[in-house]
C-alpha cells in the first residue's frame, strides 16, 4: 500500500465531564506503537499515562492500520488534555526465507512511517541554518553545575559563570553585578547606595528622620492621615483651634450673614451704614394706623429711636423699657424716665434695635410717643 506524506503521528484531545474515549486515526502497527499523554492546560506538564493502570486501547475494524480507540479509566477536567503519539518500535520483521511483494511492501510501509516519525521529532528539535558555518552544537564533557553559553564562534561551551568568563552573554555592566558575593555587593555595583537603604521602617510618625531607612506604605498614610487632622481643609465642616494671624485679609462669600456668629465683611458693614445712615420721618402711629399709647408693648421692625412726651405734674412719672420678649415692663430694662418733681412737663428718648420690643408707662397726661427709624421706616407691630 501507499504511505500518505501527510500522516499525522500525533492527535490531541479535550478532556471534560463524560469524555473518557478518544477515536484516533493515525496508522500503526501494534498497541506498543502508541504513547497516550495528558496535559495540564495552564502549565504544559505533561504525565505518561500506562497502558491497563491508566488507559485501555482497540484496533480499528481489528487492525491497527485503521487507528483505534484509547479508554481512560478515570474522567479528566477540562483543563486537561489527552495527547496521543505514535512511536513505532523499529524492528525489522521481514524474514528473507519467505519474502513475498505483499510482505515486503507492508516492510516497506513500516520503514517510510519509522522515517516519518524521526523526521517528526527533528522538525521540533533546534538545529543550524544551512548557511551556519557552525558544524556541531556538541555539549562540552565537564558541563556539570554550569551554565550553557556560546563562544564568540558561535560554538556551546559550558561556562561556570561571569566571574573571569569573558564568554558569559551578559555586559560588562552585569558581570560586576552577578559576581557579588551578597546582596550588599549586589546594591552597591547597581550604584543603589548601601543594603541598609532598603531597610523598612514602620514608624507612623517617621520620628527617626533617617537617611537609610524606607518608610512602608502603611506608615506613610498613617503619618499623613495624622497631618490631614491637623490641617485646614478645603471642603468639610472644621472647628480649628488656636489665634490664627492672616498675612492678608480673608475673603469671605458674597452674601450678607445670616445668623449669630457670621462674620461680617466690609460690603455687609459698608450696606448697613449707608442703609442705616438716613433717618425717616417720624411717626406715631403702630403698624395697624393707631396712636402708639401708654401701657402697650410694641415690636420695632427696623432699628431707630423712641421719643415720648407727657404732661407731668408734681411727682408724676415717665418711664420707658425695652426687652426681647412681648413684655418689656415686666421682663426687660427700664431705658429712661422722667419724674416730674417740680415741672409741669417732661420727655425721654431711647433707642431700640430691630425686633427688640419697648413700652411706655406714665402717671401723667397727653401722652405722645413718636418711632423715629433707620431706612425704610416699618411701624412698630402692636402687641396688646
Amino acid at each position: 500500500m501507499t504511505v500518505a506524506s501527510s500522516e499525522s503521528i500525533r492527535e490531541s484531545f479535550a478532556c471534560g465531564t463524560g469524555i473518557t474515549t478518544f477515536l484516533f486515526t493515525m496508522p500503526c502497527y501494534s498497541a506498543s506503537d502508541i504513547e497516550v499523554r495528558k496535559r495540564l492546560i495552564s502549565t504544559g506538564a505533561e504525565t505518561t499515562l500506562a497502558e491497563t493502570t491508566d488507559y485501555t486501547i482497540a484496533a480499528t475494524g481489528g487492525d491497527y492500520l485503521n487507528g483505534g480507540t484509547v479508554t481512560i479509566l478515570v474522567e479528566l477536567a477540562n483543563t486537561y488534555e489527552i495527547h496521543i503519539v505514535r512511536k513505532l518500535v523499529k524492528t525489522q520483521e521481514l524474514a528473507t526465507a519467505s519474502v513475498t511483494h505483499i510482505a515486503l511492501a507492508a516492510s516497506l510501509d513500516k520503514l517510510t512511517r519509522i522515517v516519518q516519525d524521526l523526521q517528526e521529532r527533528l522538525d521540533r528539535a533546534v538545529h543550524l541554518k544551512n548557511t551556519d558555518d557552525v558544524t556541531t552544537l556538541e555539549l562540552p564533557t565537564d558541563r556539570n553545575s554550569k551554565y550553557a553559553a556560546f563562544d564568540s564562534s558561535g560554538n556551546i561551551i559550558a561556562s561556570a559563570g561571569p566571574v573571569g568568563d569573558s564568554e558569559i552573554p551578559v555586559s560588562s555592566f552585569m558581570e560586576d553585578a552577578l559576581s557579588a558575593a551578597n546582596a550588599a555587593a549586589f546594591i552597591a555595583a547597581l550604584s543603589l547606595g548601601t543594603a541598609s537603604l532598603l531597610a523598612s521602617d514602620t514608624d507612623g510618625t517617621l520620628a527617626a528622620n533617617s537617611d537609610s531607612s524606607i518608610a512602608t506604605q502603611k506608615a506613610v498614610k498613617t503619618y499623613v492621615d495624622t497631618l490631614s487632622a491637623l490641617c485646614a481643609k478645603l471642603a468639610g465642616n472644621q472647628t480649628i483651634a488656636g489665634v490664627k494671624t492672616f498675612s492678608s485679609f480673608p475673603v469671605t462669600p458674597s452674601s450678607a450673614p445670616t445668623t449669630d456668629y457670621q462674620v461680617a465683611n466690609k460690603k455687609y458693614a459698608d450696606d448697613a451704614v449707608a442703609t442705616g445712615s438716613t433717618f425717616t420721618a417720624y411717626t406715631t402711629k403702630d403698624s395697624n394706623n393707631d396712636d402708639m399709647v401708654a401701657s402697650h408693648a410694641y415690636k420695632a421692625t427696623i432699628n431707630g429711636f423712641v421719643y415720648a412726651e407727657a404732661g407731668l405734674t408734681a411727682a408724676q412719672t415717665l418711664y420707658g423699657y425695652v426687652g426681647t420678649t412681648n413684655d418689656p415692663y415686666g421682663a426687660g430694662v427700664r431705658v429712661g424716665y422722667q419724674l416730674a418733681a417740680t415741672s409741669s412737663g417732661g420727655s425721654i428718648a431711647f433707642e431700640v434695635a430691630i425686633d427688640e420690643y419697648f413700652e411706655i408707662r406714665t402717671t401723667g397726661s397727653s401722652l405722645v410717643i413718636r418711632f423715629k427709624g433707620r431706612g425704610t421706616l416699618g411701624n412698630p407691630v402692636d402687641q396688646d
